[in-house]
């Protein structure tokens, strides 16, 4: 099935392997003399978005605000491209929004980001993103670890055992690339975990010249 078929783009009559146009240049930071500019297009976007994948936030009625953020640093070494934050504190006083969703522009600049990209890091963002019963709060990361890590060891814990079935099912972008070994053309990794039966996850390069299928 082509991946295609579920991104909002396509739904919205746009191509997604185009480069996303509408990432604020230095110079319009530069005009508004702010950090922040209220992004209409990311508001959009999510506007497609939340009720078919989110629907606890739709249900919710979460209330997020959507920026561009003129620079968006780096974490241990990597871009950060975006963030979800909860609104509290004093800010609060200012905003009766529950979260605040930014991307950063001078990094989506630098990688070129697609308009497919563009959606992926909105969605991961809003996966972020929690209300229950009118109470908001932010959602770790399912997984977290090191590509040498599962090299090494393989799918040692469960959170890891659950990305590489999800890698083998739906090829992420860069993610299986990184995963193989230069001059390969598949990994195996050994899913190990306790109380489990001992299984085999094999991830193949993907075919360029083929459509990304699941």
């Amino acid at each position: 099935m082509n991946l295609d078929q579920f991104n909002a783009d396509t739904r919205r009559g746009l191509d997604p392997a185009q480069p996303y146009p509408n990432i604020p240049s230095d110079e319009t930071f530069e005009e508004e003399a702010r950090e922040y500019i209220v992004a209409e297009d990311l508001e959009e976007l999510a506007g497609v978005l939340i009720p078919s994948k989110f629907p606890n936030l739709f249900a919710g009625r979460a209330r997020i605000k959507f920026c561009w953020k003129r620079t968006g640093g780096n974490d241990a070494g990597r871009n950060v491209l975006g963030r979800c934050q909860k609104i509290g504190g004093v800010t609060k006083i200012y905003s009766k929004d529950h979260f605040l969703i930014w991307l950063a522009a001078d990094n989506c600049r630098a990688m070129k980001a697609t308009r497919l990209q563009i959606e992926a890091l909105l969605f991961h963002e809003l996966c972020h993103a929690g209300v229950d019963e009118g109470q908001a709060f932010t959602v770790g990361h399912d997984y977290e670890g090191f590509c040498r890590e599962l090299k090494e060891y393989g799918a040692w814990k469960i959170d890891l055992a659950d990305m590489t079935r999800a890698a083998q099912q739906l090829v992420l972008p860069g993610l299986v690339e990184a995963l193989i070994p230069p001059g390969a053309e598949s990994l195996s990794i050994a899913a190990k975990i306790p109380g489990k039966k001992p299984r085999e996850i094999v991830l193949k390069r993907p075919n360029k010249g083929s459509e990304q299928t699941h």
